[in-house]
């Protein structure tokens, strides 16, 4: 799960996540999940099959580098 806030979200948003979840694999791996929220608006949209991850060290070590540790968390 990636949560992003109204602060954190910019026009690179999209450009940022697609580089950090690279490479990504359709066999297997799991499902992400964003989670947006704002003053006025809360939203969680899971990914589609194509955006699947293998949920690695290196994979969390880069989201966390890009979107701040609080943000990313690995659920089983």
């Amino acid at each position: 799960v990636v949560h992003i806030n109204h602060h954190d979200f910019g026009v690179q948003f999209a450009q940022q996540l697609r580089d950090a979840l690279s490479p990504r694999t359709k066999d297997a791996g799991c499902t992400v999940v964003v989670e947006y929220q704002s003053q006025t608006a809360k939203a969680r949209l899971k990914l589609g099959g194509e955006w699947q991850v293998n949920p690695s060290d290196e994979l969390l070590a880069r989201l966390r580098e890009r979107f701040g540790n609080a943000s990313v968390r690995l659920n089983y």
